[in-house]
């Protein structure tokens, strides 16, 4: 089978596997509670804590996840440089 340009069309599997390495794909379904059981707790979070109309702060964020799951607010950890 040919593209649109005239080369011939490689399969997913064929360009993975270019350069001598194989990687064989495993594709995971777009929702997949029993592999992810925290999926449909985030689901509902995000549906209660997002707002459409306008992007959020960070500390607005914060806050209504804090309030929805019912967790303590605590200072964000420090990234020590090296």
């Amino acid at each position: 089978m040919a593209n649109a340009n005239g080369s011939a069309a490689l399969s997913p599997l064929d360009v993975l596997t270019l350069g001598g390495v194989r990687i064989v794909p495993c594709f995971l379904p777009v929702k997949a509670p029993w592999l992810n059981p925290i999926e449909p707790k985030w689901a509902h979070g995000k549906k209660a804590v997002a707002e459409p109309e306008r992007l959020l702060s960070a500390d607005e964020v914060r806050t209504r996840v804090c309030d929805y799951y019912g967790c303590d607010h605590l200072e964000p950890l420090e990234q020590l440089s090296a």
